[in-house]
């Protein structure tokens, strides 16, 4: 009866053993997996990161690009340097050009004013 016992714990005692180890290996296998997809997670973030930063860089390309070709059409609008002009004779601003291009003392010209800003 002893030995049965014996016999008994010593089973009982490797069962424990290899049930750690199966618990460990999977625990293990678990914590690996976790990483990969954290480190995949990660690497998915900084990509979007880029994706967003580079179609950012692209809108404020374009916005300045638009703003140099409005400065490049003001500079060579007549109306802007016929307006300049009067100003510097001291020329009243219900002068017609003003009326009729809705520009009323502002220095915008309607093209601008018509452009919308994308975002």
């Amino acid at each position: 009866m002893e030995a049965s016992k014996k016999k008994f714990e010593f089973i009982k005692n490797t069962v424990a053993v290899f049930s750690g180890i199966i618990l460990a290996v999977f625990l293990f296998a678990l914590l690996i997996m976790i990483y990969q997809s954290q480190t995949k997670l990660v690497e998915s973030a900084g990509l979007q990161m880029i994706r967003m930063l580079d179609k950012q860089a692209v809108a404020l390309s374009y916005f300045y690009s638009e703003r140099k070709t409005d400065i490049k059409d003001l500079i060579n609008d007549r109306e802007i340097d016929t307006f300049f002009e009067n100003k510097a004779l001291g020329m009243s601003m219900a002068y017609p050009i003003f009326s009729k291009a809705g520009l009323k003392g502002t220095f915008l010209h309607p093209s601008i004013i018509q452009q919308p800003l994308e975002t």
